[in-house]
Formats: structure tokens, C-alpha cells, sequence
């Protein structure tokens, strides 16, 4: 039993640091999101360290108090999204569908090709800002008649799933500056 909470211990340590490491690979970046889970586990492996280890050794110790600094970092990432925190932002007042800003975001899934269906969407939604993710050349070609609609138009068509378009029409932010006047 204190081999497994050693090992708990220990991986709530090595992740809880992985996540400090200033690189971008994705199994480094992974540990920046599962923060809720790292806690708990680690929470888990303090308390049964807590009640059902004996520590005897300068590790043992130093390895509660990794975990204890562990649970603190995570904690202070965690903190800001609970209800006890208190808010950054303050409520917006209602000023109606005129100081309004509509956004879509899609992912079409590169390899996906229902690009009439994904038109319809746009044309029924009609966004003020439309982000389209996961674009390649063939969905840079179906989309280009938004571009009639749309005055502000950025890609970056890729073809390894991380393409975006984004589209904006000019006047949305003039909208919202006067109506919040």
C-alpha cells in the first residue's frame, strides 16, 4: 500500500511540474488542462500518505512537502473559475439585439466534405464574426463566397488539421461603441 501512494505522490509531482516546463509539444501542454484532476488525485495520495504511511526517511518528507507545494500551485489555478472567487468582469446591462455581437465557431473536421451544410448553418446564424477551424484548401475554396459578405477576412490554410478562416464584417464594433453609449 505505501508503494502505491508513493507512486501517486510522485505522479502528482512530476505532472504538476511537466506543466511548468516552458516548451509547446502537446504531452507537455496536456498537463495545463486536467488541473481539477491532478488535485484530486493528489488530495487522494495526501490523505492516504497522511493516514496510512508512516514517514521514515528525509524522502518521505520531502515528498509531502512536494505534494503539499503541488496542491497549492494547482489550487491557485483552479481558485479563479469557482463560485467562491470573486468576479473579474463586471455584468453586462441588456441593450437588445443592437448591442448584440453574434459569433460562430466551427470545426468543419478537415476531412469531412458536407461544406452545403455548413453554408446553410452560416446563412441561418448569420454572424457577425465566423471562425472556421480545421481548413484546408478544399474548405478555403468552398467558403470563398462568404467573402462578399464578410469585409474582413485572415487565413491560414493548413493541411495538418490546423487551418483557420476567419471572417468579420466591417461595423459590428462601431454597433456595439454607440449602443453602449
Amino acid at each position: 500500500m505505501d508503494v502505491v501512494f508513493l507512486i501517486l505522490v510522485w505522479f502528482s509531482i512530476a505532472v504538476t511540474v511537466a506543466s511548468l516546463v516552458p516548451l509547446n509539444d502537446w504531452w507537455i501542454r496536456a498537463f495545463d488542462f486536467p488541473r481539477l484532476q491532478i488535485c484530486v488525485l493528489g488530495l487522494f495520495a495526501f490523505v492516504g500518505f497522511l493516514f496510512f504511511w508512516e514517514p521514515t526517511s528525509l524522502l518521505d518528507t520531502l515528498s509531502l512537502v512536494g505534494l503539499g507545494l503541488c496542491l497549492a500551485f494547482q489550487g491557485s489555478k483552479i481558485y479563479p473559475y469557482l463560485p467562491i472567487a470573486s468576479k473579474q468582469v463586471l455584468g453586462a446591462s441588456a441593450h437588445g439585439d443592437e448591442a448584440s455581437l453574434f459569433l460562430l465557431v466551427a470545426n468543419v473536421r478537415m476531412e469531412n466534405r458536407q461544406a452545403q451544410q455548413l453554408l446553410q448553418i452560416i446563412r441561418d446564424a448569420d454572424p457577425d464574426i465566423l471562425l472556421i477551424v480545421e481548413t484546408d484548401a478544399w474548405w478555403e475554396q468552398q467558403l470563398r463566397g462568404l467573402e462578399d459578405d464578410y469585409g474582413y477576412i485572415v487565413k491560414q490554410v493548413q493541411d495538418n488539421f490546423y487551418g483557420m478562416i476567419l471572417y468579420s464584417r466591417p461595423g459590428w464594433l462601431t454597433k456595439l461603441s454607440l449602443t453602449n453609449q
